[in-house]
């Protein structure tokens, strides 16, 4: 379980609304609801009452708030006194998009310079909303996400230091067998399967405001399936499942042995930015120092 789901729970339990809740979180509210879910599914019970409006936390769940009060006391009393012992590595708390955990932070923490370094880092894959809220409560102190012209990571930059680790591009790819269909389909007679990230997650905003709006015609497409989860998507498009807009350094070694390609004509594609960000005002952490300026100095050589 999520030592956070327990702070998650407690801001249930005193929040008048899911609303309220997810504000004292500093997520968003459909960000918070998957949590409680997350939550509900880890347990095997629910948390919620959904028969009140508006929903309220279980009797059962209220009757053990004491427990669950003393709970996150003794952990975070229980950190601290590791923190005391001197005896752990230092600990660095990256929260990064799914696609970027598999790509250039997989290559990042295979680096000889980290593998060297007495850092131990902890790595929380997510969507980007959920990154944000992470490093907005502190529960990490660096952020490593795609943005975008239509959707920056950091609207208010005076919360937020942003470093840039390079550039990608949002493109349509398929496997072969999927791509030589989309080409010979020029009448277009037949829907292309079309594999989609849901709207609320990035890619699937990013591809409702910069890739659907200039399709010639929707009709070309019938989605087949939804996911948040990029490597479930790569798969997909390697099976053969449907044509799918992903990052191109991600399917990099698809592209490369022609597992997957890259389809152009008529397609938009969108320009991507990989950026690290944290917060203007931390705590002073010179193993947090050091590993910002090592994603900067990596990120300037070919990965």
């Amino acid at each position: 379980m999520d030592i956070g789901w327990i702070e998650d729970l407690l801001a249930l339990a005193s929040s008048r609304s899911l609303s309220d809740a997810a504000q004292s979180r500093n997520v968003t509210q459909p960000a918070f609801s998957r949590r409680i879910q997350q939550i509900e599914q880890s347990l095997g019970v629910s948390v919620l009452d959904r028969s009140r409006r508006p929903a309220q936390v279980t009797t059962a769940i209220r009757s053990k708030l004491d427990e669950i009060r003393t709970l996150s006391g003794n952990v975070k009393q229980l950190v601290t006194d590791f923190r005391r012992s001197g005896d752990v590595l230092d600990r660095i708390s990256i929260a990064a998009q799914h696609a970027i955990s598999v790509g250039f932070l997989a290559h990042f923490l295979s680096s000889q310079s980290l593998r060297r370094s007495k850092t131990l880092i902890q790595l929380h894959a997510a969507n980007r909303d959920e990154c944000y809220a992470f490093l907005m409560t502190r529960r990490v102190s660096i952020v490593v996400a795609y943005e975008a012209e239509q959707l920056p990571l950091a609207p208010d930059e005076t919360l937020m230091e942003v470093q840039s680790l390079g550039d990608d591009i949002f493109c349509p790819v398929a496997a072969p067998k999927v791509a030589k269909e989309s080409r010979a389909n020029s009448r277009k007679t037949k829907p292309l399967p079309l594999i989609l990230f849901p709207q609320g997650s990035f890619f699937g905003d990013l591809f409702a405001c910069g890739v659907a709006p200039h399709f010639e015609d929707p009709r070309r497409f019938k989605i087949v399936t939804e996911t948040a989860l990029a490597p479930a998507i790569v798969a997909m498009a390697l099976a053969g499942a449907g044509i799918a807009w992903l990052p191109r350094k991600l399917c990099a070694p698809y592209l490369r042995d022609g597992t997957l390609e890259q389809l152009h004509p008529g397609l938009k594609t969108v320009p991507l930015n990989i950026v690290c960000a944290r917060r203007h005002v931390h705590y002073a952490d010179k193993a947090v120092d050091r590993i910002w300026e090592e994603l900067g100095q990596f990120a300037k050589t070919p990965w």
